[in-house]
C-alpha cells in the first residue's frame, strides 16, 4: 500500500469516530491524541467540538482536584443538562458550567478513578458505553 493510499485510509477511519467516544478518550487520555497521527481531529466540526468540550472538562477537573476544599454541586435542568457549580469560599471564586449528562458522568467517572474510590454505577456504566464505541 502506498503511503497516500494509507494516509487516505486512516482519515476515512478517523472521520467514523464518534464524537462523544472521543471526548471520553480525550478527556481519560489526552496524550494518546497526538496532533500529527490524527490529522482529521483538527478538520471535522464535530469532532473539533468533542476536542474543545474536553479541554473544557479536563480545565475543570484540574481545578476541582486543585480545591479539595471546594463546594461541588449538580443540578439537574429541564432541558436535561446538568449545571455543575464550583465553589472555593476561601478564595471568593465560584465558577459554573453546563453539562450534557455524558460529561456529568465523565466527571464524576474521572474524579472518582483519580481519588481511588469506587466510580457511581450509572457514571461508569454510561462513560464505558460511550467508549465501546471506538471499538472496531
Amino acid at each position: 500500500m502506498s503511503v497516500l493510499a494509507q494516509a487516505e485510509a486512516e482519515r476515512g477511519a478517523e472521520s467514523s469516530l464518534d464524537p462523544d467516544a472521543l471526548l471520553c478518550a480525550l478527556v481519560l487520555t489526552p496524550s494518546a491524541w497526538s496532533r500529527n497521527r490524527f490529522y482529521a481531529l483538527f478538520q471535522e466540526p464535530a469532532l473539533q467540538h468533542a476536542r474543545r468540550r474536553a479541554s473544557i472538562l479536563r480545565g475543570l477537573l484540574r481545578q476541582i482536584r486543585k480545591y479539595p476544599d471546594g463546594v461541588l454541586r449538580f443540578e439537574q435542568r429541564d432541558d436535561g443538562s446538568v449545571l455543575l457549580e464550583l465553589g472555593v469560599e476561601s478564595l471568593g471564586y465560584r465558577r459554573s458550567s453546563v453539562l450534557s449528562p455524558l460529561e456529568r458522568a465523565l466527571v464524576e467517572y474521572a474524579l472518582a478513578h483519580g481519588a481511588g474510590l469506587p466510580t457511581p454505577p450509572g457514571a461508569r456504566a454510561e462513560v464505558e458505553a460511550a467508549l465501546a464505541k471506538m471499538a472496531p
